[in-house]
């Protein structure tokens, strides 16, 4: 599960929130009462509250919201079938509504976690489709795309993130998200020149002193290393070098080490010696001091060590 997955999963467990009901006082008391027995785990007579006022009040907003807690009260009891049934009616009759949407998101974690990723891909769809403009939208097409990744259906995957992409211009998590999404499945796909263009779209979207900005620009060069391109590849570690003090020990051993698998032993010592005499101590000093006597790791390797202590 993705770290979005699992941050929509906690903000999906949390008690909902009843609605004012200023303009509903019946409705006040009702609601406390259900509230306060399923806080006390008494799950049968909160379900029965949810289930009165959802039946008076049908097509309103109390009704969804009951909803919402009833599937929460058959959750809690391991009635999945009536969950999923609520959920549903909720998801139909509500679905322009954030209830509506809520529900879609509630069945789609539902789905996957019976392992019925087909089903919970449809949900997300469903929810985008019915809610586009919800503050959630993105992050439901975020989990539809890995979720297809997931099921090795790259190419819709792909077509997902492009959608998140376009659909939310505006939205920093989209465009972050969809930019990593694609340069991960296009790396994996080893279509590293177009990996390189998404890691490059996060590098422009983001300040260039950011955590994002500063990751995209050595998975950058990472990609071209794993392309074979180490010429590319040690170009970009030495503007690391430059432009990110802190991490300069980490960008200037594997500059040497490009610059040595490009054939360029020579050149390579100046930036290996450097983290050599300027970062005693760090894992990086060691992996150049290696590097320079001659038993240096291939930098072709995909995954890279993090430092011990950074500079």
């Amino acid at each position: 599960m993705t770290r979005l997955c699992a941050l929509l999963a906690a903000l999906l467990a949390l008690p909902l929130a009843a609605p004012a009901a200023a303009k509903v006082d019946p409705l006040e008391k009702p609601f406390a009462a259900a509230a306060q027995d399923f806080n006390r785990g008494h799950f049968d007579e909160a379900a029965r509250f949810y289930r009165i006022i959802r039946n008076t009040y049908k097509g309103s907003d109390w009704e969804a919201r009951a909803g919402l807690y009833l599937a929460q009260c058959y959750g809690r009891q391991s009635k999945p079938e009536d969950q999923s049934e609520v959920l549903h009616q909720v998801a139909r009759d509500f679905g322009s509504r954030p209830e509506g949407f809520e529900a879609w998101l509630q069945l789609a974690g539902m789905d996957e976690q019976a392992g019925d990723l087909a089903s919970a891909a449809k949900d997300y769809q469903q929810a985008v489709q019915a809610a586009p403009d919800s503050p959630l939208a993105p992050i439901a097409l975020v989990n539809l795309a890995y979720l297809q990744a997931r099921s090795r259906q790259e190419d819709a995957a792909l077509a997902t993130f492009s959608q998140l992409s376009s659909q939310y211009p505006k939205s920093e998590l989209a465009q972050r998200e969809a930019n990593q999404g694609k340069a991960r499945l296009l790396r994996r796909a080893r279509r590293f020149a177009e990996a390189a263009t998404a890691y490059q779209a996060i590098v422009q979207n983001a300040p260039a002193d950011s955590p994002a900005a500063v990751q995209a620009r050595f998975a950058i060069a990472q990609t071209w290393q794993q392309a074979g391109q180490y010429d590319r590849a040690a170009q970009a570690y030495s503007s690391l070098a430059s432009d990110v003090p802190e991490q300069a020990g980490r960008a200037r051993t594997y500059q040497g080490l490009s610059l040595i698998a490009d054939g360029r032993a020579k050149e390579a010592r100046e930036p290996l010696q450097r983290v050599v005499d300027e970062e005693p101590g760090t894992l990086w000093a060691e992996v150049a001091a290696k590097a320079l006597a001659g038993a240096a790791p291939s930098p072709a390797a995909g995954a890279q060590p993090e430092p011990a202590k950074s500079r």
